[in-house]
Formats: C-alpha cells, structure tokens, sequence
C-alpha cells in the first residue's frame, strides 16, 4: 500500500475538522457552552481528547472558529440574496432568514444562546455589534429606496422582528406561524 498524498491527507484533515466543528455546534446548541467539555466533544466526535487538541487549543477556540464558520455561511447567503430592485433584495432576504431558521435550528440555538452571554467572549460582542449595525444599515437602505416611511425606525424594527421570530420559533418550534409571519413580512415590506 502507497502512502497517502498531501493532499489526501489535507481533505481527511479538513473533513475531521468539520466533523468535529459539527458535533460541538450540536453539543453547545443542545446543552449550552459552559456544560459542553472538551471531553463531551471528543467522546461524541469519537476521538481522543488529544486529537481535538491537534485542530483546537481550546474550547473557546474551537467556539471562535464554529463561530467564523457561522459567519462564513452568512457572508455567502447574504451574496445570494444581492438584487437592485431593493423590494426583491428585501424578499430574497427574507425568505432566506425563515430557511435558514428551518434548516439551520442548531445554529440559530447557538446564536441565541451566545447573544445573551456576548460580555463574555468579546469577539463575538464585537462580530455581533458590526453586524447589527450593518444589517441596520443595509435594512434602512433597501427601506428608503423602497419608499417606506421612518426607513430608519422600521430597519430597527425589521431587525427586532427577526430576532423576536427566531427566539419565538425556538422555544414554540412546530406551533408557530412561520410562513405566516414571512408572508406578512414580505407583504408588509415588499408590495409597494
């Protein structure tokens, strides 16, 4: 038998390393940060401790870097909602936050849990705070060149109302009105 490539070995590393990343986000979405050990990451990724250890120094290393990954996801499905008709970029957008809701609950468990502690790890107060900001930026933007009135007030509001519907999806899960409330989002922000 041949030795493994570089490369071969780069995609089982990179693989592990995701593999890894996922069971942590599911761990710290199910149990929370502080209740999650690296012992329960490894034992549930099925890999030694000092494995782990090889592809994270830590545990808030390996939160910083599920966290950038999270941030990554964004970036990309923030490029896919892009449109110069600022009421169809307000549709794409959202009719992404109400699928990623549905398909990416771990992630938003994690997100929602995070926000509430973000004084304790400052990179993500500071990843949090540029990102509001910037959604309220680009929210009173889409507002304004749709023609809404208080374009600033309502881009606060849209984004309180985003976060309000994920807490809400996340605690009453199958009882609430998702397509309900994203058909009265896009009408109320989309039809003018």
């Amino acid at each position: 038998m041949s030795p493994r490539k570089k490369e071969d070995n780069e995609a089982i590393r990179e693989r592990r390393k995701a593999h890894i990343l996922e069971v942590a986000l599911n761990l710290f979405a199910r149990v929370g940060y502080e209740s999650t050990t690296i012992s329960k990451i490894s034992n549930e990724a099925k890999i030694s401790k000092g494995l782990l250890y090889n592809y994270f120094d830590s545990k808030e290393d390996l939160l910083k870097s599920l966290i950038l990954d999270l941030n990554k996801m964004e970036e990309g499905m923030m490029s896919s909602v892009i449109d110069d008709d600022p009421q169809v970029m307000l549709r794409n957008i959202i009719t992404a936050f109400f699928k990623t809701l549905v398909e990416d609950k771990d992630k938003w468990k994690l997100i929602s849990a995070l926000t509430f502690q973000v004084e304790k790890f400052e990179f993500i107060q500071d990843l949090a705070s540029q990102k509001m900001l910037g959604y309220h930026q680009l929210f009173e933007d889409l507002l304004t060149r749709s023609e809404i009135e208080n374009a600033k007030e309502e881009a606060q509001m849209l984004g309180a109302i985003f976060d309000g519907i994920a807490f809400q999806y996340l605690v009453i899960h199958g009882e609430y009105p998702l397509n309900q409330m994203k058909d009265y989002l896009i009408k109320k922000y989309c039809s003018n």
